[in-house]
């Protein structure tokens, strides 16, 4: 996870939110927890998958949460290997806490949707007091 960019990793934080209930997650071994609890409900949901298709793609998920929660991204730079990595539960609060107005924090104090409604009310804020400016 220290591979990543910023912006890399909010980006795969979105993708996993999906799957994932991230509201009033304070520490990293709730959303490990919640990681774990996501990958038992992904497996149930294979098992009685019907088409095949589902089935691969509900695989792909349980394998990329299974990776991220058990060793993070593996790093493709040369100056990394060998250096511990910090797991994703944990770069994300550390992000979170370095970023307290971000998406990524908001998503783990309220919830994906109202992190969403929340950023949506500042920016048609920000587009108001524009719009008064000119």
């Amino acid at each position: 996870m220290d591979s990543l960019t910023d912006a890399a990793f909010v980006d795969l934080f979105d993708r996993i939110a999906e799957y994932i209930d991230l509201t009033n997650v304070t520490k990293s071994s709730d959303i490990e927890y919640e990681m774990l609890y996501a990958i038992t409900l992904l497996k149930r949901g294979i098992r009685k998958a019907k088409r095949d298709s589902t089935k691969k793609k509900w695989g792909g998920k349980v394998k990329l949460l299974y990776i991220l929660g058990r060793d993070g991204v593996p790093s493709k730079g040369k100056k990394l290997r060998g250096k511990p990595r910090v797991s994703f539960a944990r770069r994300a609060i550390q992000f979170a806490e370095a970023h307290p107005r971000s998406r990524l924090a908001l998503t783990l104090t309220y919830g994906k949707k109202t992190a969403q409604k929340i950023l949506n009310k500042r920016l048609q804020k920000r587009l108001r007091t524009l719009a008064k400016k000119k």
